[in-house]
C-alpha cells in the first residue's frame, strides 16, 4: 500500500514538474519570437525617423513645391515645352 502510494506521489510530482517545463519552454519560445517582433519595430521605427526628418527639410519642401509648380514671391517661372512632331 505504501509502494502504491509512493508511486503515484511520484507520478503526480513528475507531471507537475513537467508541466512547469513546457511552460517554462513555451514562455521562452515566446519571449524569443516578441524579442525578435521589438527588433523589427525599433528598425522600421529608425528608418521612419530617418525619411520624416528628409521630409521635413526645407529643401525637400521647396524641391517638391517647384515641382508642382509653386514659386517664391517675386520669382518669375518659365516652361519650358519640348518640340512637337
Amino acid at each position: 500500500m505504501v509502494a502504491l502510494l509512493l508511486v503515484v506521489a511520484c507520478g503526480v510530482i513528475g507531471y507537475l514538474y513537467l508541466s512547469a517545463a513546457r511552460s517554462l519552454w513555451r514562455g521562452l519560445h515566446e519571449e524569443a519570437a516578441v524579442q525578435g517582433q521589438v527588433a523589427h519595430l525599433k528598425a522600421e521605427y529608425n528608418r521612419l525617423a530617418k525619411e520624416r526628418t528628409v521630409l521635413e527639410s526645407r529643401q525637400y519642401i521647396e524641391t517638391a513645391a517647384r515641382r508642382l509648380g509653386f514659386a517664391f514671391p517675386g520669382e518669375r517661372q518659365y516652361v519650358i515645352g519640348g518640340s512637337e512632331g
